[in-house]
């Protein structure tokens, strides 16, 4: 039965691949708690609508189908418009978005959800956020949380009419932003109104790592990070300082030289842009 005193939680995530279920298990037991409905975009796959129909019933909550996406090809997913239409469909007082390449672990903290939310009500914030290291403009808050104003969708928690009512806002500006578009809406919204997020801090009995791993490296990074394998190493330091991949993702595969060289001239490039549009802006 319901917790009538709980803010109603929607879970929102996308499932291409019958063999990440076993991650979006992993997420449903991190919860900690009851959650109302599962909000998700799927891949036209029996396997995948049965399962998830049967967490769901496991879990009594419901079950919504936002959309359907085809994995294989690169038109088969848009992240922007999939993202809308799932928090259009979500029905509770907030959303919590996760990716099934990103891993969560809890040992303890079992009430972490609603310390959180009760954190960000009387902060005051905008969002929740974690599955990174800190970053040098955050602000501590407590042992277990910062102030912020970058943001994840590895892992996010917002109301989910506010998320639509600044996406609609600064929509405009982010035309150029690509799949991280609805990312950079909520940090330009901080920027110009000076409003912040609550990060939730990496330790070792509660911690969420993004992987960038889809395929079977998942499955095995994913049994490494249960079981604490160089968890320290993904701990230490601020995001901002980190730069490459496989520095910043949980067990990502060193590339060779020339792709690290690509790389980095691909973030140059990167930075010089988001330069260029903050002197515009102002």
């Amino acid at each position: 039965m319901k917790n009538s005193n709980y803010n109603s939680i929607s879970l929102l995530t996308h499932v291409l691949d019958a063999k990440h279920l076993v991650v979006l298990q992993d997420w449903l037991e991190f919860v900690g708690r009851e959650f109302d409905e599962l909000v998700v975009i799927i891949s036209d796959c029996s396997e995948i609508k049965m399962a998830l129909e049967q967490l769901c019933h496991e879990y009594e909550a419901t079950l919504r189908i936002a959309g359907t996406a085809n994995p294989t090809t690169a038109e088969g997913w848009n992240e922007d418009a999939h993202l809308t239409k799932q928090f259009q469909t979500a029905k509770s007082d907030y959303v919590l978005l996760f990716k099934l390449d990103t891993l969560p672990y809890r040992q303890e903290y079992q009430d972490w959800l609603d310390e959180t939310l009760a954190i960000l009500i009387a902060k005051k914030a905008i969002f929740i956020t974690g599955s990174t290291q800190p970053f040098l403009n955050d602000l501590p808050l407590d042992e277990d949380h910062y102030l912020t104003q970058r943001v994840s969708n590895n892992f996010l928690i917002i109301d989910p009419k506010r998320w639509l009512n600044l996406q609609d806002r600064y929509r405009e500006c982010t035309r150029d932003r690509g799949r991280f578009a609805s990312e950079a809406r909520l940090e330009i919204c901080c920027e110009e109104t000076r409003e912040f997020g609550i990060r939730r801090k990496n330790k070792a009995n509660w911690r969420v790592f993004h992987t960038q791993l889809w395929d079977n490296r998942l499955i095995s990074a994913r049994q490494k990070f249960k079981n604490g394998y160089k968890v320290e190493d993904y701990m230490r330091g601020y995001q901002d300082n980190l730069g490459d991949p496989w520095r910043s993702y949980y067990l990502h595969p060193v590339p060779s030289l020339y792709e690290r060289a690509f790389l980095r001239v691909k973030r140059m490039v990167k930075r010089s842009r988001r330069k260029v549009r903050l002197i515009f802006r102002k």
